[in-house]
């Protein structure tokens, strides 16, 4: 890495860049500040400026170059000035996209320089090894997602010819009761895989942002009652009560139908599996400044208010117990935040801990009308309208 100093004085900065040589620091100085805008991202270890440097035409690239750094990048500056300068006032005017400002004073002990640059050069190289680890690790997360892709695709290979043997055992007369029910157990187990690996290749697509939607205008209230029929199997087998609570009016929205039902259909999911036997579980939608709102609440095991955000991370699994028995691997929710955002909406957690029941609320913006660009009007009713019950 390189030190750039900066002075207008020849002399000066061929001498300050030849003392910083001889103590291992390699410095190339320069006359102006006009042209450090473009040096900024490259391997620059540390900038040293005299004050007599900063002047207008320059500055202003170097303070958008400064303020575009990446995120793992904070350029130190050191900063050399007269006695009687306003060092606030320099700092304020000259650097204010950094918060890795050294100042110095004249007379100026050249030991002083070494040092400051010094402390400087350090913490830049802190700062490479941040973005060194930084790529590592994207580069890990993108083998992972392409490794996660090519995983569900290999496992629905197999998956069709089981679930069609399935069918065609489930055609034959025979009414053996051993037989019925290994038919049973093998068709609602490859069930059950399938839609593990269709959600192991809807979370790897979407990471690697290949999921693309059909947006339709569509109302959230038919979404609900798709998402609730389609989970009534699951729901019934714990003998979950599932209340259905539309908002009287329509809540249109332009969104993919199908991606909204997944939406719904995994917080249904994840509301029973966290419920205990015989729970309530309620599914709702509302009309509120103009946004939809889902709303998925249940009065299972709760959620620890530490793991409400975490709960929507890759593989993540509060209370993994119920879960892994019921075969969760901790995407379900992810699928649900991506999505949401891939609506322009988002989806929160809510709970008052453990025991106390959880709620999921998704948003997304209502519909504009089209011939006015208004948000449609989904007034307050007076009263709700008559909650269905699936039991």
């Amino acid at each position: 890495m390189n030190v750039i100093f900066v002075s207008p004085n020849p002399a000066d900065a061929e001498l300050a860049a030849g003392f910083l040589r001889a103590q291992g620091l390699e410095t190339i100085p320069r006359g102006s500040i006009d042209d450090l805008g473009p040096l900024v991202s490259t391997a620059i270890g540390c900038v040293v400026v005299v004050e007599e440097a900063l002047t207008e035409p320059g500055i202003y690239a170097f303070h958008e170059a400064l303020r575009d750094q990446p995120k793992w990048s904070d350029l130190p500056l050191v900063l050399v000035a007269g006695q009687s300068s306003s060092l606030n006032v320099l700092i304020e005017r000259v650097f204010p996209y950094s918060g890795n400002v050294t100042l110095l004073q004249r007379p100026l002990h050249p030991l002083t320089l070494v040092s400051a640059v010094g402390v400087a050069m350090r913490a830049r190289e802190r700062q490479l090894q941040v973005r060194d680890l930084l790529e590592q690790r994207d580069d890990a997360l993108r083998r992972r997602d392409e490794f996660l892709a090519m995983l569900a695709h290999e496992l629905r290979n197999p998956l069709a010819p089981i679930r069609n043997a399935a069918y065609l055992l489930g055609t034959l007369d025979y009414e053996d009761a051993v037989f019925v029910k290994c038919r049973m157990m093998i068709d609602k187990q490859t069930r059950h895989v399938a839609r593990l690996v269709d959600d192991l290749l809807d979370v790897s697509r979407l990471e690697l942002g290949k999921v693309d939607l059909k947006p339709e205008r569509v109302d959230v209230n038919e979404i609900l009652a798709a998402s609730v029929e389609m989970c009534a199997s699951m729901t019934s087998l714990h003998r979950h009560h599932v209340q259905l609570r539309p908002w009287p009016l329509p809540v249109m929205v332009d969104a993919d139908p199908l991606r909204l039902e997944q939406v719904v259909g995994n917080l249904i999911v994840n509301a029973s599996k966290f419920t205990p036997e015989g729970g309530r579980i309620e599914v709702s939608s509302r009309s509120e400044k103009g946004s939809a709102v889902i709303s998925v609440s249940d009065n299972g095991v709760g959620i620890e208010p530490d793991q409400l955000e975490k709960v929507f991370e890759l593989f993540m699994q509060a209370g993994a117990t119920r879960a892994r028995t019921e075969g969760g691997l901790g995407i379900g929710l992810t699928l649900v935040r991506h999505l949401m955002h891939l609506h322009d909406g988002e989806v929160k957690a809510f709970s008052e801990g453990h025991g106390k029941g959880s709620r999921f609320e998704a948003r997304m913006p209502l519909a504009m009308e089209s011939s006015t660009g208004q948000v449609r009007d989904a007034r307050t009713p007076s009263t709700m309208a008559e909650a269905r019950r699936v039991s």
